[in-house]
């Protein structure tokens, strides 16, 4: 694992602008497309980069409407197919064949569902804290989706009628990516992600790029039983790297698509579950945790495809 591996930024054209990514390592070796979890970017893998293996091509994007990459148009309700999608177009523009696939939270979620659809493309996928997207409750489709319609136009309309943005200094930003989310990241941790959300305005403050949007989810609009099927269909060699506070939060909770999904894992025999101690953000945060599983996985565990 080298320190200096050369980081190249990546631009890729799409109807609404481009996907932006930064690409580690050589592009002759086999390729490993990184997804990042909601409202974060490609930075999240910064700190774990130097911790794996030499001998692969890393391709790290940011998903649209988060770092360096576009938004979807205005008015665009923002959903889980708009993202796979995007993830599609990028790896048909690298021409890739086969590759591996490693994402974190929603990019697992995507990677999950990606590799399902294209079983004969991703050679090996890596999940880095999650289970499922949630899944459409039947019984309160109408009122969650009422619901979230009233929230996205009124979200629209509030940035609409807005002269400015948040403007913060650069401690007080960091401070708000620290905090932003269910356990506190490090400083580190949260440099690393502001340095592609992070824009400064004339008056030398900042302000986030990300689209404000994501607030509401990005969800797949399946059935749970949908959902599980999609699961079923993953035929790669996987590895699900957990913490254990989240999966005592999925057994506690009534989530029960993400302990359905678990327990479907622990049934089929091209799956991995190796459970960690830490918080969500533990391959920012403390990537040495998690370094060591997904080298061994990568160089160790043969793929028939």
């Amino acid at each position: 694992m080298s320190e200096c591996r050369r980081c190249v930024e990546l631009s890729f054209p799409v109807p609404w602008g481009i996907i932006a990514a930064k690409a580690w390592g050589d592009p002759c070796l086999p390729p490993v497309l990184m997804v990042h979890g909601i409202q974060d970017n490609a930075g999240t893998f910064d700190r774990l980069m130097p911790m794996l293996p030499d001998m692969f091509y890393y391709v790290c994007i940011d998903l649209p409407g988060h770092g360096k990459s576009n938004r979807f148009p205005k008015g665009v309700f923002l959903n889980f197919m708009l993202y796979l999608s995007s993830i599609r177009r990028v790896v048909q523009q690298l021409h890739w064949v086969k590759y591996h696939y490693i994402g974190h939270s929603l990019g697992g979620q995507l990677g999950t569902y990606y590799a399902s659809f294209y079983p004969d493309e991703v050679t090996k996928l890596i999940i880095l804290d999650t289970l499922a997207p949630t899944t459409l409750d039947i019984g309160n489709y109408i009122r969650k989706s009422k619901k979230q319609i009233e929230e996205i136009i009124e979200l629209e309309n509030k940035l609409l009628n807005s002269n400015s943005k948040p403007n913060y200094t650069y401690e007080e930003a960091i401070r708000r990516v620290v905090n932003g989310r269910k356990a506190p990241i490090s400083i580190g941790a949260a440099e690393v992600l502001a340095a592609r959300s992070l824009k400064k305005n004339n008056k030398n403050f900042y302000y986030f790029s990300t689209d404000q949007r994501l607030k509401f989810g990005v969800p797949p609009l399946v059935t749970s039983e949908t959902h599980l099927n999609i699961i079923q269909n993953i035929q790669c060699p996987m590895l699900l790297i957990i913490t254990h506070i989240y999966l005592e939060f999925v057994k506690s909770t009534d989530h029960s698509s993400a302990y359905d999904t678990y327990k479907l894992l622990q049934t089929k025999n091209n799956v991995q579950i190796v459970q960690v101690t830490g918080q969500h953000d533990v391959h920012n945060d403390n990537p040495e945790v998690v370094a060591p599983h997904i080298n061994e996985f990568l160089l160790k565990i043969k793929s028939l495809l």
